[in-house]
Formats: C-alpha cells, structure tokens, sequence
C-alpha cells in the first residue's frame, strides 16, 4: 500500500507522474551518455563516473518513507539500484565503442556498504536540529549549535555526511 507521504511527495516532483522509475533511469542515463560522448568528443578518456549511493539510507528519505529492518527505504534504493544497472551497461558500452575510451564506475554503493566506519555510531538522524517543512527542509536551523559528538554522526543534516563520515569513504 502507497502511503500519503509517497502520493504527496510525488506531486512534488512530476517526473514520477510522467515515467516509471524504470523508463526515468533509462532515460536519466540516456542524458548521460551523451554528455560522456561529448567529453569523449572533446579528446577526454580516463574518465571516473560515481554511481548513485544509497539515497534510501538518508534521513530526509527515511522520514517520508520510513525505514527497513536496516534504516533505510527500499522503494528508494531500488529505483536507484535501476539507475547503477543502467549505468554500468552504459560505461561498459562507451568503454567497448569509443576508440581509447576508459571509463570506470566509482561504486558509492560498495563503498558505503563496506561495514559501519570506526567511531561512526548513530547512522539515523542528523548531528544538527533541521528544519521542517520550508524551503530548506532537512538542512540545519541557522544559529544553532549541533552536536558535540560530530565524529560518531555519519550525517551532519538531514542530506550531508560529516567531516568524519567524508574521511572514511574517502578512505575506502
């Protein structure tokens, strides 16, 4: 069952009343492909493309759509797992059509999958009190002091990693 929060979040955005999250990816890799023909067209070829992470695991996210039994929305890091698929038969294409081409995938998903980073302890909610329901929801209330404990929060707001969060994806 769709709950009210997924019908008014996607009045929100009318891509998803005009494709399926399947022809939306198709189409949102499609776009992408021509840009990396261009860069190739331009004389680029060891190019690094970063696939897309699991957005499902973000705090915004899992407020409106709630979480799994691992913190995180499915429906969400399904539609982008659709969007990875795509990609990497896009960048194994390009690497196989376009003469010297080598593109490579950074794959945020294995990277932010890798087990819980030292000291990163408290993966659900945002270091800093966020703002509900403006036009910068999810960011952190202006003037506020947010936690003190910022090297065991793996998200500052509601969308952004911390410093400490940062350094160890970085790492892997």
């Amino acid at each position: 069952m769709i709950s009210q929060q997924f019908l008014q979040r996607t009045i929100l955005y009318p891509s998803s009343l005009l494709y399926t999250p399947d022809r939306f990816a198709t189409f949102l890799v499609q776009q992408f492909g021509r840009q990396l023909r261009i860069l190739h067209g331009f004389g680029a070829r060891k190019v690094a493309v970063s696939n897309i992470g699991l957005l499902g695991c973000l705090p915004e996210i899992t407020s409106v759509f709630g979480r799994n039994a691992s913190g995180c929305a499915d429906i969400v890091n399904n539609n982008v797992e659709l969007y990875n698929q795509k990609l990497k038969v896009l960048i194994d294409n390009l690497n196989t059509n376009l003469p010297g081409a080598s593109f490579i995938i950074l794959n945020q998903t294995s990277i932010s999958t890798g087990g819980p980073p030292t000291g990163l302890t408290i993966f659900d909610r945002p270091c800093c009190k966020v703002l509900p329901n403006t036009t910068a929801k999810g960011q952190c209330i202006r003037g506020q002091i947010p936690c003190n404990n910022r090297n065991e929060f793996v998200f500052f707001d509601n969308f952004h990693p911390t410093e400490a969060a940062n350094l160890a994806i970085a790492s892997r």
